[in-house]
């Protein structure tokens, strides 16, 4: 009897490093079915009649890339079009939804003024609950892009959380701010509020479009600066390493780890080791070579891009990136003049360079590291 699916859909960006942008539901499996349609000015709007029966599932998951950075201007500046339009046939009547998708819109556009007045009339006109949440996390948001000042801000987080007092995600956010604007101490107490509290285990339409899980890696982060600065390097280490492990591709994090690895008194080789059972997959370990190269971990994104057999990282880096890993004041130990031949020959031309593992293994690391602390996987 089940007519379609509600399921969380993640947009997210299209190209490294793969950006979260929000995550919304949609019900994106339905019966092909006549009376089962899409309606309205832009395709967010299914018409389901009554009588059929729509289940929540945490099942499936969509990652939507139709919103990255690279397109999302043009489909933006379509939605306003189809949004006047809809406005027009209406006699002028704008609708508290339609008030949120010209926010969006607006929000993606960087007119930030024109999303801040659709937000507040959305709120004003009395927005349904399930979106309510959504329009005032935007609107937090495009008061810190608009620049608006802290008292200000904090006044709305604070209204939010009074219709929403146990909200895990406001809470995160309010302790994001605090931390921004330097309040350590509320801010410790409200992050740890936020990923401590205990999660509803019901299924819910607001679970699924929760941007909770958006937040935690950054409120992990913001937990180990904060323990960084009162001088607990341990905490701080273990709130950095949770933030990277909900987030591979936070360049921040890892550069921070690798200099307290390295403060630490953690060489090159153990910075493998570690690595190695973070970013375990090929995939994973390609990408780490974009990361490494962008936080200037030069001799680290030399010896994953050594190992990989995927000479795309040239394209992505670039070949002056690749040439840069090569200068001897980036390194604590040069190369032999062999290998340094062999990567000036990747660097000059992209297919030709493919070099075996176990002798990339043994040209960069010391004796007592190979094969036993390794091993075949490298």
């Amino acid at each position: 009897n089940v007519a379609g699916y509600c399921c969380r859909l993640i947009n997210r960006e299209k190209t490294f490093p793969y950006s979260i942008r929000s995550y919304s539901v949609q019900i994106r499996f339905f019966r092909r079915q006549k009376d089962i349609k899409y309606v309205g000015a832009i395709h967010e709007a299914l018409n389901i009649p009554q009588g059929y029966r729509i289940e929540l599932t945490m099942d499936i998951e969509i990652n939507h890339t139709g919103y990255s950075s690279e397109i999302i201007e043009d489909k933006l500046k379509r939605n306003i079009v189809l949004l006047n339009n809809k406005t027009k046939l209406n006699n002028g009547y704008i609708s508290p939804l339609m008030h949120k998708y010209f926010m969006d819109c607006f929000y993606g556009l960087k007119k930030y003024e024109e999303a801040i007045e659709h937000a507040k009339l959305a709120i004003k006109n009395k927005i349904g609950k399930e979106w309510l949440l959504g329009v005032y996390t935007t609107l937090i948001a495009l008061y810190q892009k608009a620049n608006y000042g802290e008292s200000e801000i904090l006044d709305l987080i604070n209204d939010a959380m009074q219709v929403f007092s146990q909200d895990n995600e406001l809470i995160l956010i309010k302790g994001l701010y605090l931390h921004k604007i330097g309040d350590y101490i509320s801010a410790e107490i409200c992050l740890k509020r936020g990923i401590d509290a205990p999660q509803d285990n019901e299924l819910t339409l607001h679970k699924l479009s929760s941007n909770f899980e958006k937040y935690i890696p950054l409120a992990f982060e913001a937990l180990g600066d904060i323990y960084l600065k009162k001088f607990n390097y341990q905490l701080g280490e273990e709130y950095l390493l949770k933030s990277l492990l909900a987030n591979k591709y936070r360049e921040s994090v890892l550069a921070k780890l690798i200099i307290i690895w390295r403060n630490k008194g953690i060489d090159y080789v153990d910075n493998i080791i570690i690595l190695n059972q973070i970013y375990v997959s090929k995939n994973e370990r390609d990408d780490l070579i974009i990361l490494l190269n962008n936080i200037k971990e030069f001799k680290l994104a030399r010896y994953y891009y050594g190992v990989s057999n995927n000479n795309k990282i040239l394209d992505i880096v670039g070949n002056e990136e690749i040439i840069k890993w090569q200068h001897p004041n980036m390194v604590v130990e040069l190369l032999s003049e062999e290998l340094e031949q062999l990567y000036m020959v990747a660097a000059n031309e992209k297919n030709k360079y493919r070099e075996d593992q176990k002798n990339m293994l043994d040209m960069l690391l010391p004796e007592k590291y190979k094969a036993s602390k390794i091993g075949d996987d490298g």
